[in-house]
């Protein structure tokens, strides 16, 4: 019946990641919410134009172990509250040893309001990880909220973009908060008036 993928097609290099190709030959993980089969038929590839990418303005954290292995996950507002983040459901994990990062929801995008007043915590599993892990992030662009990491040793504030090095082997979850703020972005010293030195 139609409609019955309610998944991103997953392929598997390492770590999970969503594609966009399905090539002969390989295993491919896709989740359905009824009975059925599912038919993908060939033809000429539709343009790249022809499609809107919805993670486009996200922001992105990627988590890199010291055997090579990464995943990338995604962090974004959901202004009017109706991102499908359900489509974004990452496959079964993997046993145990293997790497695997996912948000704790089991997905691999979350999304944050971007109301005022209103603040939200996502946690990041990590399992099967090789010391040193890289955790690097770039947050979306334009956003006026205050992003926090923790790796349970303590809490930074994230910049832009920044980097974040894992050394402790006990560390098997990070927190990233999101906080609705008016914190200024940007400071600035303009001459005073009237002069009181005329």
């Amino acid at each position: 019946p139609p409609g019955i993928r309610s998944s991103q097609y997953f392929g598997y290099s390492g770590a999970y990641s969503a594609v966009t190709t399905i090539l002969p030959g390989k295993g491919y993980w896709v989740k359905a919410s009824a009975p059925g089969v599912l038919v993908l038929t060939g033809g000429p590839s539709p343009t790249l134009a022809a499609f809107a990418n919805p993670l486009e303005g996200f922001g992105t954290i990627t988590i890199a172990d010291g055997d090579g292995a990464v995943q990338t996950l995604y962090l974004g507002d959901d202004r009017n509250g109706t991102f499908p983040v359900a489509f974004y459901e990452m496959p079964p994990a993997g046993p145990e040893g293997t790497f695997d990062v996912r948000f704790s929801s089991g997905r691999m995008v979350e999304t944050y309001s971007a109301q005022q007043g209103t603040n939200s915590v996502h946690a990041i599993d990590l399992r099967g990880v090789s010391l040193p892990v890289m955790v690097s992030w770039q947050l979306p662009a334009g956003s006026t909220r205050v992003f926090r990491i923790n790796d349970g040793n303590g809490e930074r504030t994230m910049t832009s973009s920044g980097t974040l090095t894992l050394t402790n082997p006990s560390v098997r979850r990070l927190t990233v908060t999101t906080i609705s703020s008016e914190v200024p972005v940007e400071f600035s010293l303009g001459q005073n008036y009237p002069n009181p030195f005329n």
